[in-house]
């Protein structure tokens, strides 16, 4: 055989396997990017569902200070009055948890400002109107928690929190969505690549 047939077919091969190799570091980049992504949308994912869970929490809370309330206007039973107490800290705490996943979103922010301004509202209101002073006989606690412009009062106070946590769900459900969307779209081509590999 001529040593320049061999030369020359060396160099194709050499040449096809450069070309080889190109494409295999070009797909090895281009899937650890798409991998990058994935795990980056699905961390924000997860963000947007500790954001949800604990806005529930603070739905729960609510509940569980209105319930404290009412209770303790009708029966004077100190546990209720626990309720209350630990329903207020509990609120404190979880919205205070919301306030720091959502510091990268003014809109989330100024929802959170709406709903703390109506739920100190409403506190202060509870606290006025005298029923969770255990000095108050039932009778009174009875009368002042169902006095009509209090008990209006509390109640639109009551749904201002609950009108800026629906707004506040409203968009962390879009994210979800949104991140939901392009982790499959990150999922589909990365397989794309693989088999591509």
């Amino acid at each position: 055989m001529n040593s320049s047939a061999v030369s020359g077919r060396s160099r194709r091969f050499l040449f096809a396997f450069a070309i080889l190799l190109a494409l295999v570091v070009v797909l090895v980049a281009l899937a650890q990017s798409a991998f990058r992504g994935l795990s980056g949308a699905n961390r924000w994912s997860l963000h947007t569902y500790e954001v949800l869970a604990t806005t529930g929490a603070v739905r729960q809370g609510i509940a569980e200070v209105e319930s404290g309330y009412r209770g303790y206007a009708l029966t004077r039973d100190p546990r209720f009055l626990k309720q209350w107490r630990d329903g207020v800290a509990e609120l404190r705490r979880q919205e205070a948890v919301i306030r720091r996943l959502t510091a990268d979103n003014p809109r989330q922010q100024a929802r959170l400002d709406t709903a703390r301004e109506a739920a100190r509202e409403w506190m202060a209101l509870q606290a006025r109107s005298g029923v969770l002073d255990p000095a108050t006989t039932r009778e009174a606690a009875l009368a002042a928690g169902s006095e009509p412009v209090m008990l209006a009062a509390r109640s639109d106070a009551v749904e201002r929190v609950r009108a800026a946590l629906d707004a506040l769900q409203a968009e962390e459900s879009g994210l979800l969505r949104a991140r939901a969307d392009r982790a499959r779209s990150l999922e589909r081509r990365t397989s794309v690549l693989l088999l591509a590999g």
